[in-house]
């Protein structure tokens, strides 16, 4: 992996430029409805193989190409995913980023995401694996600002770059 090294006083952290989606236990994840059997959904969530959703776990009906949010409720030793608390997503659309980067668009204390949502006025959730959902509000600016966090992300002192950026368009 080809990252950036950051030394702390006892820790070493490295930040992967590039990566693919690792699940794990909690994670909220963005999928997408990719196909429905008698008694379960298969969601595209990223990761090589689909994991399926039982029906019975689901308030109501989804369809194929359905965008929803979910929790990763169990990673198994083959990297089989079991997702829980399934969520349909009404209207908006999905954007996608570099899994790995999923801190930076964060934020220390959730910091990153306030600021997108503050300056863009959109209903937004972020997954870590890679997607956020988008809906209502200047989704310009956001795929702008989105840009600049995935190009920049291994640099430091991004939050004041992108609020500036933010407050410079949002006039």
């Amino acid at each position: 992996v080809l990252g950036v090294y950051y030394p702390e006083a006892d820790v070493i952290n490295v930040v992967p430029l590039k990566g693919h989606y690792s699940p794990r236990k909690n994670d909220i994840v963005i999928g997408i409805v990719v196909n429905e059997t008698y008694n379960a959904y298969e969601i595209d969530i990223g990761t090589s193989v689909n994991p399926y959703v039982l029906k019975e776990y689901i308030r109501g009906y989804l369809k194929i190409h359905d965008i929803v949010s979910a929790q990763v409720y169990r990673v198994d030793e083959v990297k089989e995913v079991e997702l829980r608390n399934v969520r349909l997503l009404r209207g908006g659309y999905v954007l996608t980023f570099t899994p790995v980067k999923a801190p930076r668009f964060i934020g220390k204390n959730n910091s990153m995401l306030d600021l997108l949502k503050k300056y863009t006025n959109c209903q937004m959730i972020l997954g870590m694996n890679g997607r956020i959902w988008v809906k209502d509000g200047d989704t310009e600016l956001l795929k702008k600002a989105l840009n600049l966090i995935e190009s920049s992300s291994h640099k430091p002192h991004l939050t004041t770059k992108v609020e500036e950026m933010l407050k410079g368009d949002n006039k």
